[in-house]
């Protein structure tokens, strides 16, 4: 049986790092375990006691409402992994994300990718109840496009794009 290795999303951001601080939004589903010296801000309340080792302090936050609690310039790397189709505002996260890292900061971006086939799956079967709960987490969905644009627009400049895409048209497959 194939047994999928859940760090590594976490592992694929390592070689973009700067070394310092690093945000890490929305850990609490995923805590990041390879990356050291992390803080974790999360919507979501961690179990009590709940601290991985390599994180310096975390804080819960709705980023729907408040801004990243950390001063302009305190961070070297902000990780915002498949969390920012979740805020209804996703500028403003970007906004806040640009505010909180130092000059030359690094900021990896993940979000589905909505050509990627269980993607597409969840839009055909958008009237499935099991699907629903699932759905009505994300508030965007972004391209690849839009999502350069939006990065450009917000200050920041691409050095590297990752992912996958596929689509189904006609019979005919195509993977990328």
């Amino acid at each position: 049986m194939l047994k999928l290795d859940p760090e590594l999303k976490h592992k694929d951001f390592v070689p973009y790092l700067r070394p310092g601080t690093t945000l890490d939004i929305g850990y609490v589903g995923l805590p990041n375990q390879t990356t050291p010296n992390l803080y974790g801000i999360d919507i979501v309340e961690p179990p009590s006691g709940f601290l991985p080792s390599n994180y310096a302090e975390t804080k819960t936050v709705d980023l729907n409402v408040e801004p990243i609690p950390y001063p302009d310039s305190y961070f070297d790397n902000v990780l915002a992994g498949d969390i920012i189709e979740h805020v209804a505002n996703p500028m403003a996260l970007l906004d806040e994300a640009n505010r909180v890292l130092k000059p030359g900061g690094t900021l990896i971006v993940s979000t589905p990718n909505p050509y990627y086939y269980w993607e597409f799956m969840q839009n055909l079967l958008v009237n499935v109840p099991a699907m629903r709960a699932r759905q009505e987490e994300h508030f965007c969905s972004f391209t690849r496009i839009n999502m350069r644009t939006i990065l450009a627009r917000m200050g920041f400049r691409l050095i590297a794009e990752r992912g996958v895409f596929f689509t189904l048209i006609v019979l005919k497959w195509q993977f990328h």
